[in-house]
């Protein structure tokens, strides 16, 4: 398989042959497309010849080496650097190279958040993924008020809540929004009990509103269909399109920029056809027939005539 997926000559002699064809084989057990698994290993070969021209040893492949080999590269692909990542990885995972070791942050605002992740799994129980959304949106808020300054926690004031609230909240979703303060509620309270800032400032993080019916309804009933047809007024060329717009988008489900690039047309044998763009041609013959029948009662009649040697269009 690695032979389909690169030319033997690519790979045989390369400083790094074996490790590319384990790696080739990953991808392949992973589920990648030969084609993909080609323009990952002509990428790495590369590497390899670089590699082995440099007189590197293999222990010491790691990020440094890949971003050096990227910077000399003349042409750099959007996916080169995380394939060369991947590869990485890989060696990694097979014991080829060590470990990265990546020097401890200890950086007062690490130690906090450090200790506010042992609060929330420790003391309150919570799981990985929702500590983690509790910790960044906790870091955000701290890097907005203090930036580069010193991190004086008995400095935060309600303002500062306040503010990082009105900046942040109106431009997410709802969903968000109530994320982010049920964040600052857990974080400030951490401070409260295990920091003793002095002041518990949970009650100045304000609810998000959100009343029932405040938006417009996701779908509406069978009954309220109907209620919104019955509204058109068929008696008028004007309530007839309404009406027939109204079939289209409700029991037919189509969209509005498909209704409204909708076109009618004869065929040969007489019959009305219609084409919408990327769902095609649908005739009076397929299983919503009846709905298109109930359409050729209203608008369709009316059209059909002009519709005989030219394609008309009706919004």
């Amino acid at each position: 398989m690695v032979q389909i997926a690169l030319p033997e000559k690519q790979i045989q002699g390369n400083p790094l042959e074996s490790h590319l064809r384990s790696f080739a084989t990953s991808l392949m057990d992973s589920g990648y497309r030969d084609k993909t698994i080609q323009d990952k290993l002509y990428l790495l070969a590369t590497f390899g010849w670089w590699f082995g021209q440099n007189k590197r040893v293999i222990s010491q492949l790691d990020e440094s080496l890949v971003d050096a080999f990227a910077k000399q590269k003349w042409r750099i692909h959007a996916l080169d650097l995380p394939t060369l990542r991947q590869f990485v990885d890989h060696l990694r995972k097979c014991n080829v190279i060590p470990c990265r070791k990546l020097a401890p942050d200890k950086s007062p605002l690490a130690k906090i958040l450090g200790a506010y992740e042992r609060y929330l799994r420790e003391e309150r129980g919570l799981v990985l993924c929702t500590i983690r959304r509790h910790q960044s949106y906790a870091r955000m808020f701290l890097v907005k008020r203090f930036g580069k300054k010193p991190l004086v926690l008995k400095q935060i004031k309600a303002s500062d809540i306040s503010d990082f609230i009105l900046r942040h909240c109106p431009v997410v979703s709802l969903k968000t929004a109530q994320w982010i303060t049920t964040s600052l509620r857990s974080f400030l309270r951490f401070l409260f009990q295990k920091v003793s800032i002095g002041t518990d400032l949970a009650a100045s993080v304000l609810g998000v509103a959100h009343w029932e019916q405040a938006t417009l309804p996701k779908y509406i009933s069978s009954e309220e269909v109907q209620r919104v047809l019955r509204a058109c007024d068929r008696r008028t060329s004007i309530g007839r399109r309404d009406y027939a717009i109204l079939l289209l988008l409700a029991p037919l489900g189509l969209r509005a920029g498909e209704v409204v690039a909708l076109q009618l047309r004869t065929s040969t044998g007489g019959q009305v056809k219609s084409s919408f763009g990327a769902r095609g041609c649908v005739r009076i013959g397929c299983p919503c027939q009846k709905m298109w029948e109930r359409l050729s009662r209203h608008i369709f009649t009316e059209i059909a005539l002009r519709a005989t040697h030219a394609g008309c269009s009706f919004a």
